[in-house]
């Protein structure tokens, strides 16, 4: 039986389901003339759980129809969760690699496994799963999250890690003549000791010549929030070698950004990212609300070997009216704000309420600093990053959801607050501003 819990509100153009608990995004990827995006759920109420493979297609990336879920945790190795993956296309059908997740008496045993599709929509898991059973001698049982891929020769697989020694990792897998035959290589990369204890969601890709690698660490010292971030990792990733020596860079300046996937779309020839709009422990406190969402699409690019995250170009066609906002003004809780300074030095503010919770959001730039802050029934939030110059800002807002890109994705703030409702709108400085309505992407 699914949950009956009131929803206070649903998201109106980010992919969400339409109840219970999100998590990750899986197993993005492009099938057969359609945008297939998969994601960590539990149907049957607001908190974690057995997690299923809930489902969503689109053929533009914008207009979302919800399918019936893909993984159900329905088999002996898969029985307490079907958790997170990834897709590839081979031989016209659509495969899932995934982990299962299974409870032991004092412990749990996560393992490999695969399932495949001929029209995306209904899949089946293979027979002889799990397909890697156990992780390598040096690796405790966190062993999660396969992302596979393939090159010119070889179908690979990265899976995080965790190391006897407590310490994150990503190992590396090569796939033999059949799915049922895996090749453990060798580690991709070891955390240093400060860097986490596990590596989740690793994810490995080249975008013009230079090789990148995201993990999403848990246990970091000092770091994230609470020992949780998403960062990536440039450098050489020879197949020979263990990369340990490293400079990790967040992909998100805000906290409620988590476990990323990337996928290659073959039809716009670009890099695209989904990650969970959440964070562990935290979207934990917010369970009598509809909060499980994905962000929205953003195009990875690269500049001299540092990842930008832009919005989607595709998103302005959301875009219904548009308006120039006066320094005192309101707009609606699903809208794109774009401000422009009047100069890349220009100092400004920004601010919004919200009339129904009494929360607010504020966006200031002084002194080539920006900062945000927000304010609600749960949050009380200051962020700030140093920025030379500010070109531009692009501000989405969905029922709660707020997602600022500066400078074309240069720099990502994604974080919740309780603006929900005709919000007012605030703005004092040398800024032009604009917004438009946005209209409803998710069915």
């Amino acid at each position: 039986m699914f949950i009956k819990d009131e929803v206070k509100y649903r998201y109106n153009y980010h992919i969400s389901p339409k109840q219970g608990w999100l998590n990750d995004p899986n197993g993005l990827c492009w099938f057969k003339g359609k945008y297939h995006v998969f994601f960590q759920s539990n149907p049957f109420a607001n908190q974690p759980g057995k997690s299923y493979w809930g489902h969503v297609s689109s053929e533009n990336l914008l207009d979302w129809q919800e399918e019936d879920f893909a993984l159900r945790p329905d088999q002996d190795y898969d029985c307490d969760g079907c958790y997170s993956g990834s897709a590839i296309e081979l031989n016209d059908k659509l495969f899932l690699m995934y982990t299962g997740h299974q409870n032991l008496s004092d412990s749990y045993k996560e393992s490999q496994c695969l399932a495949f599709s001929e029209d995306g929509i209904n899949f089946q898991k293979v027979s002889n799963n799990p397909v890697i059973e156990n992780p390598p001698e040096d690796n405790t049982n966190r062993f999660r999250d396969p992302k596979i891929w393939k090159n010119e020769k070889n179908i690979y697989a990265v899976i995080g890690g965790e190391s006897k020694e407590n310490r994150g990792q990503v190992n590396l897998y090569r796939m033999g003549e059949t799915f049922d035959n895996w090749q453990y290589q060798r580690k991709l990369a070891i955390a240093q000791k400060k860097d986490g204890i596990m590596w989740e969601c690793p994810d490995y890709f080249e975008i013009e010549g230079d090789t990148f690698l995201i993990v999403s660490p848990k246990g970091m010292q000092d770091a994230g929030i609470n020992g949780f971030a998403s960062v990536y990792l440039q450098g050489d990733f020879g197949f020979n070698q263990t990369l340990e020596g490293y400079e990790l860079n967040l992909i998100d300046l805000g906290q409620d950004f988590y476990a990323p996937q990337t996928f290659w779309d073959p039809i716009e020839k670009r890099r695209i990212m989904f990650a969970w709009f959440g964070m562990p422990g935290l979207q934990e406190q917010e369970l009598k609300k509809q909060v499980g969402a994905l962000t929205l699409p953003r195009v990875v690019k690269n500049k001299n070997g540092k990842l930008l995250f832009a919005p989607l170009p595709e998103l302005q066609q959301l875009r219904t009216d548009e308006k120039a906002l006066l320094p005192f003004d309101t707009i609606e809780d699903y809208s794109e704000i774009r401000m422009t300074p009047l100069n890349r030095h220009s100092n400004f503010l920004l601010r919004i309420t919200s009339k129904i919770e009494g929360s607010s959001y504020q966006i200031s730039y002084q002194d080539q600093k920006i900062e945000i802050s927000f304010f609600d029934s749960l949050r009380n939030v200051r962020q700030s990053q140093k920025i030379d110059k500010v070109s531009e800002l692009r501000l989405f807002l969905d029922s709660g959801l707020t997602e600022l890109f500066i400078n074309d994705g240069q720099h990502t703030f994604t974080n919740k607050c309780e603006l929900i409702g005709t919000l007012v709108i605030e703005i004092s400085g040398q800024l032009q501003v604009k917004a438009y309505t946005l209209r409803k992407g998710i069915q």
